[in-house]
């Protein structure tokens, strides 16, 4: 069945929400009714102040017998009694029977007042005072109930949040499972792509068709990085057959005038010439054609495009393949070259791209060397890491420290408008392309040497043969 991580989200962010709008449901209802019962006790402080003013009226009328403070009194009374008609409903949810008491022992009060002269003041004076005791046991009820409703009201709250805690919780939970779990693994598949340098994904299938479509995307953006190396490589390996063209014309062009000149020599005396010298010079003309036809295969082979093929060849053989593409370079410099490499040593690796980063290095060599330099060659198998070492050692100019990080960066060159500076990045490719690595060695002055390793892909007896001379590197 097919997923969805957003789906999933929403799902996880759906569940969070719930217990929030059921928090803040609760909290207005809670607060709501708690504004309303401040707002009551106000009207009760309000109704108790008056029930004060009126005993303290009360109290100057009997002391001083001013009918000004009687009038007061009664308005108070009036006014108070109006109060507690008007704001009935507040007064009867706090205690109703005890507000009803209220209003008719202020309906009394008003009366005794109306006939005070009739009336003992003891029993006013009684009355009043039973007046706000009434009031105050009526305040004291509405703030027991506040506080009630407040502590209730935190309880609640409290439980809620923890309520919320484990929900968030399960929810994270759920995220990390159904979330979180998809995107490891396909960051685990990206890592693992970049260590091991291949260009394709082979991630476990996801029923969630975000982590499909990444995977997806992924797969096509590596086969077009692959069309794209692949083109890169070619192109390189067409400039660096360029360079190579000048040399090897003049290397085409010793067994052509040999072939030609035989058969000058052949036109002109061939009446004068027996039989067994015209055959001598025939074959020393068709030698020449081979030695030709030889130099024009070498360098088809290396420009020709092939499909990455790993198999195993002679070391020894490809390498000397490699220098009789850059023999003019290496003869117009009068540079030595020592191999160190056993003739039965076996590479298990892909013969065009193998022999393309020989090239490059072995060219780069050759550039940093003035004149009268040496390059050294040597190779070995190493049980240990079943695989095999080569290092290629010069001793050109080197070099420099502060860029020797650099040198396997794409377009990264030293030597200005004669290099694209694609050299060392693509040998740095095509190694790790074998599953190998490249290390390099450098002082300036001094040389060079490039440390290369090629792992083999399965066990060969063939490829024991140099296992001694491992050491050497």
């Amino acid at each position: 069945m097919e997923s969805s991580l957003r789906l999933k989200v929403q799902i996880g962010y759906l569940i969070l929400l719930i217990p929030l709008c059921f928090s803040l449901i609760l909290s207005y209802i809670s607060l709501n009714s708690l504004w309303y019962r401040i707002k009551s006790l106000e009207t009760i402080d309000l109704f108790i102040q008056n029930l004060l003013e009126i005993r303290r009226y009360e109290k100057n009328f009997f002391l001083y017998k001013n009918n000004k403070d009687l009038e007061n009194t009664k308005k108070l009374a009036t006014r108070t009694l109006e109060i507690l008609s008007k704001k009935k409903e507040i007064f009867y949810k706090i205690d109703k029977e005890k507000s009803k008491e209220i209003k008719n022992k202020l309906n009394n009060y008003l009366l005794f007042l109306n006939k005070i002269e009739e009336i003992k003041p003891e029993i006013v004076r009684k009355l009043g005072h039973e007046l706000i005791i009434l009031g105050k046991d009526l305040r004291n009820k509405q703030l027991s109930i506040i506080d009630t409703s407040f502590s209730k009201l935190i309880v609640y709250l409290f439980i809620l949040g923890l309520i919320s805690i484990g929900i968030i919780i399960g929810v994270g939970f759920f995220l990390a499972k159904r979330v979180v779990s998809p995107l490891e693994d396909l960051e685990k598949c990206m890592k693992e792509i970049l260590t091991s340098k291949y260009f394709s994904v082979n991630c476990p299938s996801h029923r969630d068709k975000e982590v499909r479509s990444v995977m997806k995307t992924l797969d096509l953006m590596l086969k077009e990085i692959k069309a794209r190396k692949a083109q890169l490589i070619q192109s390189e390996k067409l400039a660096s057959l360029g360079t190579l063209l000048f040399g090897v014309a003049h290397e085409l062009n010793n067994p052509l005038s040999n072939a030609s000149s035989s058969c000058q020599i052949l036109m002109e005396d061939i009446d004068n010439i027996d039989k067994n010298e015209i055959k001598n010079f025939i074959k020393q003309i068709d030698h020449e054609i081979w030695r030709a036809r030889d130099i024009i295969l070498a360098l088809l082979e290396f420009s020709r495009y092939k499909q990455f093929d790993l198999s195993e060849w002679n070391l020894y053989n490809l390498i000397q393949e490699v220098l009789f593409i850059l023999k003019s370079k290496i003869k117009q410099k009068n540079i030595k070259v020592d191999i160190r490499v056993d003739k039965k040593l076996k590479i298990y690796a892909d013969k065009q791209t193998f022999q393309q980063a020989l090239i490059n290095l072995i060219s780069n060599s050759i550039d940093a060397i003035e004149n009268n330099g040496q390059i050294l060659i040597k190779a070995c198998y190493d049980p240990n890491r079943h695989g095999i070492f080569i290092a290629i050692e010069d001793n050109g100019c080197g070099i420099p420290l502060s860029i020797l990080d650099k040198i396997f960066d794409p377009f990264f060159t030293t030597k200005g408008v004669k290099g694209i500076g694609l050299g060392l990045y693509l040998v740095n490719e095509i190694v790790s392309r074998h599953g190998g690595t490249i290390e390099v060695e450098s002082e300036q002055g001094k040389g060079t040497i490039f440390y290369l390793f090629f792992p083999y892909k399965r066990h060969s007896k063939s490829q024991i043969n140099g296992e001694e001379e491992c050491k050497c590197l």
